[in-house]
């Protein structure tokens, strides 16, 4: 047994090894951990910092886009009056963190809306550039993606806040992510009260009134209504306005003798414009548009205002022309409308096959121009951002 080696010195060593490169692989899990920890931290105040500067530069850019008007005053009172304006989103976010806001021309189309936020001792900066180029002159915008039917005929340029699926047929330019938000439909005040009905039971004619109020119009059987504004303009409040499947009405304008009628809801069917005046329909609820026979004169026009909510369906095979204003609302159309004009609108939908819409030809453009509101309008819009 003489060739046996004495090991009792052994395990002392060794175990001091263990302890050593135990201590080394904590160690470096510690430093590890720490420095993902801070690394998590840091971007948590990243990120603070980022949504901070985003919000505070959108409250302004959302301000700048409703009251264009401001622009000069903003520029002008630099940050005390961006302050003022955007208080109650500093109010809120302010507990994130720091923000400043400011506001930079940057040519005479285009500013700048830059955003600074700190949080942490991080900071973080955004910019929203806007355009201006004066008003939408195409014959569609809609704030919601637009989505045509692949046999649509589109004549004119269209754009949309989201995205834009085109038609086979399309003639003209488009530009997606356009968001303009545009001035709300001003309505005419409401009558104190509706006095009555109103039936056409016969051929019935309205003719020069300040305002006439109904709690509902209804056009019978074979029966027309004429509202005549020869003599004077003609303004019509009611409720509720209907049309027999062969009723119709009849407009027949003056140019300087304009024609108002308001409506909560109304009913389109058989109906003739003549003369060289303007209609202005306005429509608070819901619009149904159901003309196989329309027929408006080279020089008549129809404008329709429709209210924040506001539903108009031009039902399949029907026909219209005008310009269609209702930045708040929505229009559907079914197969085979045909749509001549131009229109805003917060949703355009329901796009059916072999639908006609729009008209880029130039006498049709001129006459439904939108310089016919007489909108005040010299708004921005988002153009991009950057970081």
């Amino acid at each position: 047994m003489g060739f046996l080696k004495d090991e009792r010195g052994v395990a002392l060593p060794l175990v001091l090894i263990i302890l050593v490169v135990a201590w080394l692989l904590g160690s470096a899990l510690w430093s590890y951990s720490v420095g993902d920890l801070r690394l998590a931290v840091r971007e948590e105040y990243r990120s603070r910092a980022y949504y901070l500067a985003r919000a505070g530069a959108e409250a302004l850019a959302r301000h700048i886009m409703r009251y264009p008007e401001d622009v000069e005053a903003i520029l002008e009172g630099g940050e005390q009056k961006v302050s003022e304006i955007i208080t109650l989103e500093t109010d809120y976010l302010g507990k994130a963190g720091e923000l400043q806001v400011s506001l930079q021309r940057l040519d005479s189309n285009h500013i700048a809306v830059m955003g600074r936020g700190t949080a942490d001792g991080v900071t973080e900066s955004v910019r929203i550039v806007l355009a201006t180029e004066g008003f939408f002159d195409g014959v569609v915008y809609s704030k919601g993606s637009l989505n045509f039917h692949s046999n649509v005929l589109l004549e004119g340029d269209i754009a949309s806040g989201g995205t834009i699926k085109l038609p086979n047929n399309f003639s003209g330019s488009y530009q997606e992510n356009l968001s303009i938000d545009f001035p709300p439909p001003v309505f005419p005040d409401e009558p104190e009260e509706y006095s009555g009905d109103l039936s056409a039971g016969a051929p019935l004619e309205i003719t020069a009134s300040p305002l006439q109020a109904y709690r509902k119009i209804h056009i019978g059987n074979k029966k027309k209504l004429i509202i005549n504004a020869q003599s004077g303009p003609v303004t019509i409040q009611t409720r509720y306005f209907e049309m027999h499947n062969n009723g119709s009405m009849e407009f027949v304008t003056r140019a300087g003798h304009d024609i108002t009628l308001v409506v909560d809801e109304i009913v389109i069917k058989q109906v003739t414009i003549s003369g060289d005046g303007n209609v202005y329909l306005y429509v608070r609820s819901a619009a149904n548009v159901q003309t196989p026979h329309a027929v408006i004169s080279d020089q008549a026009r129809l404008v329709f205002y429709l209210e924040k909510g506001c539903m108009m369906d031009i039902q399949a095979n029907s026909m219209l022309e005008g310009l269609v204003y209702g930045p708040e609302a929505t229009v559907s159309m079914g197969g085979n409308a045909d749509f001549t004009g131009a229109m805003i609108v917060e949703q355009l939908k329901g796009i059916g096959g072999n639908a006609k819409i729009g008209a880029a030809g130039t006498e049709i453009r001129r006459k439904y121009s939108w310089d016919l509101l007489d909108l005040d309008y010299g708004g921005y819009w988002l153009v991009y951002w950057t970081e």
